[in-house]
């Protein structure tokens, strides 16, 4: 359990003002946005005698194969196989990459590391803010975007507190900077199968921190997170474009129907000879 007084500082408040539409310079200077800040401060200062944030997470010895990161126990044993996507359109150098590349292959000679962690805003302030809604609906929201970036926050904390002492070739310990490698959500374009919140489920005990997964693999409470973490100071987000003949590889690959590895893939589709 986090306290929310560790997280003010990490809140990432333009997350709240694009949510909201006051997120251009000409909205900062109205008086509705002065308003709408003053709420929003009022909102977060009680939370912090509601809300109980939480996040569990690990390293976890890694490598990668073709866009899977697997993942290992100490010992060596294969634990999970965490399945990313493969961008079909060439960068400007002329690569289709994956997120999976930025971890050390099976052939390398070096151990290499992944941190995963599940975090939440918690089931307390999400049922805050439920209580407000019939009352005042326009609170009711402002908590639950609260929430939302309460979630961003920890994921953030995560990154500057659990996981500074780096391992492994990406990580360079004493010598990366704070602000090196990436954070991944599950469920987002660049891991874009919400499936793979099951396996961190598993890996990390995600209901001793409340965590719930939905049949159709959505968290609860809502304002939760399932993310990788790849030290890699070249490592960059992506944004696949997945082709259908991709779709059906993947489905094949994975024991798996074409409708089911669609039905959960967060990624754009594209037509095949584009």
């Amino acid at each position: 359990e986090v306290p929310l007084e560790k997280l003010e500082k990490l809140m990432p408040w333009h997350m709240l003002f694009k949510t909201w539409g006051l997120d251009s310079r000409a909205a900062r200077n109205t008086p509705e946005f002065e308003e709408f800040f003053r709420d929003a401060n009022e909102a977060f200062d009680l939370l912090k005698g509601i809300a109980r944030p939480k996040i569990r997470g690990g390293i976890f010895k890694a490598r990668s194969e073709d866009a899977d990161i697997i993942i290992y126990s100490e010992s060596g044993e294969e634990l999970e196989r965490l399945f990313t996507a493969r961008d079909q359109r060439r960068n400007s150098a002329g690569n289709c990459l994956s997120i999976a590349d930025f971890v050390a292959g099976t052939d390398a000679e070096f151990d290499d590391y992944v941190g995963l962690y599940m975090a939440t805003a918690g089931v307390e302030a999400q049922n805050y803010a439920e209580s407000l809604k019939d009352a005042d609906s326009y609170k009711a929201l402002l908590v639950r975007s609260l929430c939302d970036c309460i979630a961003e926050a920890l994921s953030e904390y995560a990154r500057t507190e659990i996981f500074k002492m780096r391992r492994g070739r990406n990580c360079e310990c004493a010598a990366a900077s704070e602000n090196s490698g990436i954070c991944v959500a599950c469920g987002y374009p660049s891991f874009p199968d919400h499936r793979q919140k099951a396996k961190f489920a598993r890996l990390l005990g995600a209901e001793e921190i409340g965590i719930e997964l939905t049949s159709s693999f959505m968290m609860n409470p809502a304002a939760s997170v399932a993310c990788v973490w790849i030290a890699n100071k070249s490592a960059r987000y992506t944004s696949p474009t997945i082709a259908a003949d991709q779709i059906a590889q993947e489905a094949a690959r994975r024991a798996d129907t074409v409708e089911n590895v669609s039905k959960y893939m967060a990624a754009k589709p594209m037509n095949n000879g584009i």
